[in-house]
């Protein structure tokens, strides 16, 4: 499984981000394993493909984002592509149906990088989404499980994933 770490995007930290996100891992004796072709330029690249083998049976995802200056969130990521179509296609669907098939509440978040979406545009990207027929009450205040789109403008790609931990997680 593929994940993704988000950073903020202030421009005095961005040498910072990686180096502190990898000091975390090693201070936890996580073996973190990153795209090492990350450009390090926040501004287009506010994200960065990582694994950690045992994300998912602990919760080293959280005490990561505990910690951490820099890294906005950990997102389980279910599909990418350069358009929303592709990103459909390529979805991961048994994650996905586990996912769409549980009842525990839900939010999506819809996230763009180096441009602003409007209302209308936010609003069809749920609704073709909605694909998925998920079976969960929406819950915007204290959902269980937080999903997150993310264009990322500057390089033409599109993330769908669930937030595992830090801002905005629920958890």
């Amino acid at each position: 499984m593929k994940y993704l770490a988000t950073f903020i995007r202030k421009s005095l930290y961005y040498n910072f981000c990686l180096p502190e996100l990898i000091s975390i891992c090693e201070m936890y004796n996580v073996k973190l394993q990153y795209d090492q072709n990350f450009s390090g330029d926040v501004f287009k690249d506010p994200l960065i493909a990582i694994d950690i083998p045992e994300i998912e049976t602990t919760d080293i995802a959280q005490r990561i984002c505990e910690r951490a200056l820099l890294t906005r969130s950990i997102i389980k990521l279910y599909s990418e592509g350069s358009t929303i179509e592709e990103l459909i296609e390529n979805i991961d669907k048994e994650s996905i149906l586990s996912e769409s098939e549980s009842e525990d509440s839900m939010k999506f978040e819809i996230d763009a990088k180096g441009k602003i979406l409007s209302q209308a545009e936010k609003l069809d990207i749920i609704h073709k989404l909605s694909v998925f027929n998920f079976k969960a009450k929406v819950n915007l205040t204290n959902p269980k499980r937080h999903f997150i789109y993310i264009d990322n403008h500057h390089r033409g790609r599109k993330y769908f994933g669930r937030i595992l931990a830090g801002a905005h997680s629920g958890i």
